[in-house]
Order: structure tokens, then C-alpha cells, then sequence
């Protein structure tokens, strides 16, 4: 299995996190009523454009998100795969330098996070986006208004100093927490997806997509939550 490089649609070799809102760099965590303490985090890194994680966010996360009782008992946090390239511009997994459809889906998850798992669902129903990436604009407008979210916020967002400032925070973010993958360049992997729950890396060697929705499902239920999703037989049986 191969998981996801700069430039190659196959992705490189491995080496070896918010459903968020950002203002004045301020992270809003998307969940139920309890306080954020009280939950089990759920902290997933992606990449906007990755075929990996597409099909894992199209299936596993999508699953995950929807058991019943576990987006309530959940502390899910996402950030993205972005990091400074060889030449003072972002990059990220096969996208433009500068990274726009990071930033547009960066600016999504600022303006509206309650709604920005049916924006990730919308973004990773569609296929990847080829060069020369004329699409991009208007694949996030069909996914903003899918989402009821305001789109000409995510767009002025993109296009502006707080777009450039979450975009430095997730590349400070990613590479402080990867700082195996923080090096730039063609080919050079980003490990993503990657998942942490309370602190504890998913998947042999983070490889997250190993790792099947029961699994999931078990690992969140052993920390104690209460969600209907835990008592089916099937999660039962599963050890990660």
C-alpha cells in the first residue's frame, strides 16, 4: 500500500490535528455539550487532495462520525498536511504551491465548523483534482453551499491575511507534530492520514487506513464513552 507524496498520484512510500475554527488563531473544538476535557480526542491529520485519505475520510471517518452517539461523545479535531516548500511557498499533496484547496478547506472549517464534516464528505465524494487544478474554486463553492455554509466568506477568507494565518498555523502544527514528514520537496511522503486518539498513533506505523471503522469504534468505546454505537456485537469482537 502506498500513502501520499508531493507529486506522485500513486503516493510515495511512508517513512516509517480541528473539526476547528481559528480567530486570532483561537481553536474551537467541534462536539456535544461536555466540556472538551471530558471526551476522547479523535485527532486526525489529512490532506485535501490525497487519495488515501479521500477514501479513508469517503469511508471509515465518514462511518465513525455517523455511529450513533459518537460525534456527541467525541472530541474530533482535524488539521491538514501543509508545509513550507523548497522555494518559501506551502505545499501539500499534489496541489498548486500555496496550497489552495487547503486553504479554501482551512477557511471552511473557520467559518462554520458545526457543519464541516457534510463539507469534508462533499469534498471526498469527488474525485481527485488533476493539474492543471482549474477546478478547484468551484469544486469548494458546490461543497460550501451543500454544506450551508457562506461561501463568499471562504472566499474572501481564502484570498486574505487570516487565510495566511491559518495556513501558518497548520504548518507549524504539522511540523512540530511530523517533524519526520516537514521536509519538502517532490516525493517526499506527508503520512497522511494519520490519527491519534487520546495521544496513542493508529495504525501500523500511523498507517491510519489500516486500521478498520470497528477498530475505531472499540478503541473510542474502551475509553469509556457513552454511545449506542458501542454495544453493537461486531465492536464487541474487534481488537486494535
Amino acid at each position: 500500500q502506498a500513502r501520499c507524496s508531493l507529486r506522485s498520484f500513486l503516493c510515495g512510500p511512508t517513512l516509517d490535528s480541528s473539526m476547528f475554527r481559528h480567530s486570532g488563531l483561537t481553536l474551537l473544538l467541534l462536539g456535544g455539550a461536555a466540556t472538551a476535557d471530558s471526551k476522547p480526542v479523535f485527532d486526525y491529520t489529512f490532506a485535501s487532495n490525497c487519495p488515501v485519505c479521500k477514501s479513508f475520510g469517503n469511508t471509515t471517518l465518514k462511518a465513525l462520525y455517523g455511529a450513533d452517539g459518537i460525534a456527541d461523545a467525541v472530541d474530533f479535531q482535524v488539521h491538514a498536511g501543509v508545509r513550507m516548500g523548497l522555494f518559501k511557498d506551502y505545499e501539500c499533496v499534489l496541489e498548486k504551491p500555496g496550497c489552495p484547496m487547503t486553504r479554501y478547506m482551512l477557511c471552511a472549517l473557520d467559518t462554520k465548523p458545526a457543519n464541516i464534516m457534510a463539507y469534508l464528505n462533499c469534498w471526498n465524494e469527488a474525485a481527485v483534482i488533476r493539474w492543471p487544478y482549474t477546478e478547484v474554486a468551484r469544486r469548494a463553492q458546490a461543497c460550501a453551499e451543500r454544506s450551508d455554509m457562506d461561501w463568499k466568506l471562504i472566499s474572501a477568507c481564502s484570498s486574505s491575511d487570516h487565510g495566511d494565518q491559518l495556513m501558518e498555523h497548520e504548518a507549524k502544527y504539522f511540523t512540530e507534530r511530523f517533524p519526520d514528514f516537514a521536509h519538502a520537496g517532490p516525493g517526499k511522503p506527508f503520512g497522511v492520514p494519520h490519527v491519534y486518539i487520546d495521544g496513542e498513533e493508529m495504525g501500523p506505523k500511523g498507517w491510519a487506513e489500516k486500521v478498520p471503522y470497528d477498530g475505531y469504534v472499540h478503541k473510542l468505546c474502551s475509553t469509556g464513552i457513552k454511545a449506542a454505537a458501542c454495544h453493537s456485537p461486531e465492536t464487541a469482537q474487534v481488537v486494535v
